[in-house]
């Protein structure tokens, strides 16, 4: 009889354990719907994939990442749901190389790597959108090596960085003022050595973008001459990912895309405040950058323009480029993949 009291005894007391686990599990979770709203999935893609969380790695050069560094500083790429690192690099080409090599999952890159990597079939490099316009690549001149105006040039040691906007404004310039490229000393550097030959005067002129347009004035004052034309060329900066990272993270791209037209829009409403964000990211005065603002066009698209500067760039790179001479021109195509952006502003995109 003692026994089976016992055995009922802890049959009751399992009982009453159970019962009261329930109890406070039910609270608990009561209480939580009361003090928590379920998160809302931002367009299209369901919060709950594991994808979200995972981190895009961005990277590009400063001069031509102005809406990407918006976008990090202003909080608009986890407002957009993106888990974003954005990387500084000094040129489009090594933001390129480093797309193609895996070390970044998405690149901003000018339309000159499009078309020099279009060269190479096995890259897969696709443009997603255009995020500025921009006009601030120029030669800058040392007035005391003799040089005040375009024709001064010629017999000169002037400086530029191959595949890049650097070299394609200075090919355009120089046509543009019926100059022989062929009859300068061409020197071979990036950015940074560019300006550090300028101010020690083994070069005679560079052509380069900001800040190091700037940076060389700052130092040299009127010693220098700047030869700046929006006629001769005005280049893209692009979002790019190869194809298989766009069909993989697809849904994580189109946050990012967000993201950076909400910078656009609040650039236009915010202008004096982005001018000081963005000098300080370029180590520039803020006058300063606010004086040139009007060489940048800060806008999200893709319109048949760039895909026909791509392709006239990929005629002339056969044409006139040695290692390049000879080959078929490819067709840049599929260099441009609109469906991102069309999905989420169809009014944004012109191209097929």
């Amino acid at each position: 009889m003692r026994n089976h009291f016992k055995f009922y005894a802890r049959v009751l007391l399992a009982a009453c354990l159970a019962a009261a686990a329930l109890l406070v599990l039910g609270c608990s979770e009561s209480e939580r719907g009361k003090g928590e709203e379920t998160p809302k999935p931002v367009e299209k893609v369901e919060a709950t994939k594991p994808e979200t969380l995972e981190k895009i790695k961005i990277g590009g050069p400063k001069n031509i990442a102005m809406l990407v560094i918006i976008a990090d500083r202003k909080g608009f790429f986890s407002k957009a749901g993106a888990n974003v690192d954005f990387e500084p690099v000094q040129t489009g080409k090594i933001a390129m190389d480093a797309l193609i090599s895996g070390d970044l999952d998405l690149g901003v890159l000018v339309d000159s790597n499009i078309a020099f990597i279009g060269y190479q079939k096995s890259a897969d490099v696709q443009v997603i959108a255009s995020i500025s316009e921009k006009y601030d690549d120029a030669i800058i001149a040392r007035k005391d090596k003799g040089i005040t105006k375009p024709k001064d040039l010629v017999g000169k040691k002037v400086a530029y960085l191959p595949a890049t906007t650097s070299h394609i404004y200075l090919a355009r310039y120089l046509a543009e003022q019926q100059i022989d490229m062929n009859k300068l000393e061409l020197r071979t550097m990036t950015p940074p050595a560019m300006q550090a030959a300028m101010l020690n005067g083994t070069v005679d002129a560079a052509s380069v973008w900001q800040p190091f347009r700037y940076n060389v004035k700052k130092a040299l004052g009127d010693k220098v001459v700047e030869f700046n034309s929006k006629d001769a060329y005005v280049a893209y900066a692009l979002i790019a990912a190869r194809a298989g990272t766009i069909e993989k993270h697809r849904d994580n791209i189109k946050k990012v895309i967000n993201a950076v037209m909400l910078s656009e829009d609040w650039i236009k409403n915010n202008k004096d405040e982005g001018i000081a964000i963005l000098a300080e990211e370029l180590k520039m005065d803020k006058g300063v950058l606010a004086s040139v603002w009007d060489e940048y066009k800060l806008t999200v698209r893709l319109d048949q323009g760039l895909l026909k500067l791509i392709e006239d760039e990929g005629k002339w790179i056969s044409e006139t480029q040695e290692s390049f001479k000879g080959k078929p021109v490819p067709s840049y195509k599929a260099a441009v993949n609109p469906e991102i952006l069309r999905d989420l502003s169809a009014d944004r995109v012109t191209v097929p």
